[in-house]
């Protein structure tokens, strides 16, 4: 009996990094669109253009190259430059991190997160992600008709 205990121990010494990755899921809450839009520092209708990993801070990052095709947020206009042009979004590398997976060259996002003190565009799974042509119509008619931005003033 003892042997069986010991060799237990030793399977979860040996394995706990990976027993943990099971573990310490993601887990996000149920949040309505219209709060995550306004907890959101930046929203774009984005293509994914290219996916690399990145060193940030000794730490794996995912970096999406993308070409945006709208920018809805964040509310002050200067900063809304980037439509029609490349930008990079960072997400994290590991699935319990909440990390965001996207379809190069296939799918349009609509996407939405928040800056780092670097000013870089940070999302993961908890954040602002449908497919562009699984978005609502009247919440695509809401973005360009400048309602959500009303309603994020608001809040």
């Amino acid at each position: 009996m003892k042997i069986i205990i010991f060799c237990f121990v030793l399977f979860l010494i040996i394995n706990e990094e990976k027993l943990g990755n099971v573990v310490s899921a993601c887990a996000c809450a149920e949040t309505p669109f219209e709060k995550m839009y306004c907890d959101s520092e930046w929203v774009a209708h984005v293509l994914p253009i290219k996916k690399e990993e990145i060193k940030i801070n000794n730490w794996t990052q995912i970096r999406y190259e993308v070409n945006v095709l709208d920018s809805y947020k964040p509310i002050n206009e200067t900063n809304c430059e980037h439509k029609n042009k490349t930008d990079y979004i960072i997400t994290p590398s590991r699935d319990n991190d909440c990390s965001l997976h996207l379809t190069i060259n296939e799918s349009e996002y609509l996407i939405g997160g928040k800056y780092d003190n670097n000013g870089n565009k940070l999302i993961n799974d908890c954040n602002i992600h449908i497919k562009w042509e699984e978005l609502k119509d009247e919440i695509k008619e809401s973005l360009n008709n400048g309602i959500l931005k009303i309603i994020a003033k608001m809040m």
